[in-house]
């Protein structure tokens, strides 16, 4: 079983830019997000690789993504460019919707790296807003 890498970038300015891609192929389709899809039930489904559009809000907003992996692989969630107010968490569940990860800013404003280990087949991705 052969390992792969993704990329996960989130830049908060008017919105969030996620984007998804296998490291080994950097073309990525683009996707913006679909309201409602604040739940498992109602999550906009992704494939890799992607660029993902999303605004957060209101503030306490839960945005979720469905994708699912052809094989197991690193997700690298990097964040930047947050409102001095805000901070923002990311969840990842498996397909029986355990949550699996977590990453969070460590202060408003102030952006991370993290990386998420995840197995092939379908995973969820939450991120979620909270200004203080």
């Amino acid at each position: 079983m052969s390992n792969s890498k993704w990329l996960l970038t989130i830049k908060v300015l008017s919105g969030i830019l996620i984007t998804l891609i296998n490291m080994t192929n950097i073309q990525a389709q683009t996707f913006t997000e679909v309201e409602p899809n604040n739940s498992f039930a109602l999550s906009n489904t992704v494939s890799v690789p992607v660029t993902i559009t999303l605004s957060i809000d209101p503030s306490n907003d839960n945005d979720y993504f469905k994708v699912n992996l052809p094989t197991c692989g690193v997700l690298s969630a990097m964040l930047s460019g947050l409102p001095t107010n805000q901070s923002i968490q990311i969840y990842a569940y498996n397909a029986m919707q355990a949550q699996i990860g977590y990453a969070s800013s460590p202060s408003a404003g102030v952006g991370f790296t993290y990386d998420f280990l995840l197995t092939p087949g379908i995973a969820y991705l939450k991120v979620k807003s909270s200004n203080s």
